[in-house]
């Protein structure tokens, strides 16, 4: 390296092509480890160039081109490692997504026919997958029919389309209980019987999450352990 860059002793350069190819070796271990991709390979060749010129301009030293070919040349290896490694990362992590939302999905669907039946009172849902073979790129079609209905499609369920999007939420929150969340008039379509459900219901979660209920429904109210009135100083303003 020294006969085509003479004024920049050897090792300066070893040295900095050692630091660049450990410094992004560790980025890969840490991508890798976090289980997360980072496109940080993506037209790694020019980022390097750019990061090879900018320095040594700053220390006050020039770089020939043949140089820069030869310290490419050096490093392109590396980087060839890591994009490969990367596709494979890639294709573990979907392979991952895909058993995960699979599994996921099946035990949601089982929560989501039995709290359809019990606040309902009888009759039969389903979530379907549009497309099995690509789960992640499929859509969801909700299938319901409440006791003693025929239904052909969800708006001719009225009122009671909330209530079965109630349901779908209750059946998420059982497989993934999140520790605070905030509803906020999400019982408005309701009508007063199943206001009273849908609340009642709720204190199957309190264990291990808490709720924050913005209602005007008075059943939902008295399922409360805690009031906060709000008073309305005008018209649409709260």
């Amino acid at each position: 390296l020294a006969e085509y860059m003479p004024q920049v002793p050897d090792t300066t350069l070893f040295l900095f092509v050692e630091e660049e190819v450990d410094k992004r070796s560790k980025m890969y271990k840490a991508v890798k480890n976090a289980g997360k991709i980072v496109e940080f390979a993506t037209q790694t060749e020019e980022l390097i160039t750019r990061w090879v010129l900018a320095r040594l301009k700053k220390e006050g030293k020039n770089i020939t081109g043949s140089v820069m070919q030869l310290f490419l040349s050096k490093t392109g290896s590396d980087m060839g490692n890591i994009d490969r490694e990367l596709e494979k990362l890639i294709e573990s992590l979907t392979e991952d997504m895909c058993r995960i939302f699979a599994e996921s999905f099946v035990r949601i669907n089982d929560n989501f026919k039995a709290i359809f039946k019990e606040l309902f009172g009888g009759g039969h849902a389903e979530l379907i997958l549009t497309d099995p073979e690509h789960v992640l790129e499929s859509g969801i079609e909700i299938s319901v029919a409440p006791p003693g209905k025929v239904i052909k499609n969800l708006i001719s369920l009225s009122g009671e389309q909330s209530f079965v999007a109630i349901c779908i939420y209750f059946a998420i929150l059982k497989l993934r209980p999140a520790p605070f969340c905030i509803l906020d008039e999400i019982d408005a379509a309701l009508d007063e019987a199943n206001v009273r459900k849908y609340a009642q219901y709720l204190h199957r979660f309190t264990e291990h999450t808490q709720f924050v209920l913005v209602t005007h429904r008075r059943s939902a109210m008295e399922e409360a352990n805690v009031l906060y009135g709000v008073t309305m100083q005008a018209d649409g303003v709260s």
